[in-house]
């Protein structure tokens, strides 16, 4: 088991406000459903929804931005990397995408724009 929170290196969030991070580990992850933790109303800790949602290559990312695409459907994350250079990671499903937009999407293709 690997915690998929582990090491985040960057936070971005989407046009529609969802949060994500870039791990040290090169993943893209979302977290969402956050929730209190109804047992502790006093406590400031947080539960959320992580969900891996691209994995990068094996770099190590450490800032980005996501970019809605035309279809409406899906996004591309462009990304500083340490090890690589400038990433760009396409074909990213936005979270309100449905069950059948995202059959209909290709693979995450991830290129390598620029290098270091």
């Amino acid at each position: 088991y690997e915690p998929l929170v582990r090491g985040p290196e960057t936070v971005l969030f989407d046009e529609d406000g969802v949060l994500y991070i870039l791990s040290e580990f090169s993943k893209l992850v979302s977290l969402t459903n956050f929730e209190r933790d109804p047992k502790d109303a006093k406590s400031n800790v947080m539960t959320a929804r992580a969900t891996e949602v691209a994995y990068l290559g094996g770099g190590r990312p450490l800032g980005g931005r996501l970019v809605s695409n035309p279809d409406g459907i899906s996004q591309t994350l462009y990304a500083a990397d340490a090890i690589y250079g400038l990433i760009r990671v396409q074909n990213i499903p936005r979270v309100g995408a449905s069950a059948e937009e995202r059959k209909q999407m290709k693979e995450h293709i991830v290129e390598i724009v620029a290098k270091r």
